[in-house]
């Protein structure tokens, strides 16, 4: 009798380790797993983001040069006053080269942004269509920044119609004198 009660006692501490034990732990183990793949699928989601950074970092010193590129493309003077002087002179050239003979030259309000300033200028011309077209694909090909912000054509005189009357108004980009000074280290 002895035996059987030991054997009970032995069968009853194995179901009870079995039922305290090892069933909670199989659900444990299922929590954990579960736990697991979540944290790889973030795990995953970081490493993909971290590589991707990479190539924004790459993307963005490429756009840094950019910017630089067309700073320096930018009228950097003093004041706003050399700035138009050095613009009209440079649109002033390029109607020359163009065969445009310029009427009137009148400087309009500078317009201010945080780092930069547009230099309107207002011109009152006359020339043909294809001298129009010459001032047009220099004003694009500029190294400066300059654009042309409205353009006005119309016929000088009934009489003679190649002759247009040409009245543009262009805009060149001014960097503010502070940051000029902040890029050449002075």
């Amino acid at each position: 009798m002895k035996k059987s009660v030991i054997i009970s006692a032995i069968i009853m501490a194995i179901i009870a380790v079995h039922v305290f034990f090892i069933v909670p732990l199989a659900g444990k183990r299922t929590e954990m797993k579960e736990l697991l793949q979540v944290k790889y699928a973030s795990l995953r989601k970081y490493e993909t983001f971290l590589k991707s950074t990479g190539s924004a970092e790459t993307e963005l010193d490429a756009a840094v040069k950019e910017v630089e590129a067309l700073e320096a493309n930018a009228f950097q003077d003093k004041n706003e006053s050399l700035a138009f002087a050095k613009m009209q002179g440079y649109v002033q050239d390029m109607a020359e080269k163009s065969g445009i003979k310029i009427l009137s030259i009148k400087p309009l309000s500078v317009v201010k942004y945080k780092h930069y300033a547009d230099l309107p200028i207002q011109l009152e011309a006359s020339g043909g269509i294809i001298q129009l077209g010459e001032f047009m694909k220099q004003t694009d090909a500029s190294k400066q920044l300059i654009r042309i912000d409205r353009l006005s054509i119309g016929v000088m005189n009934i009489q003679t119609p190649g002759e247009l009357k040409i009245r543009i108004q262009v805009s060149g980009l001014m960097s503010e004198p502070a940051r000029n000074e902040k890029a050449k280290g002075l």
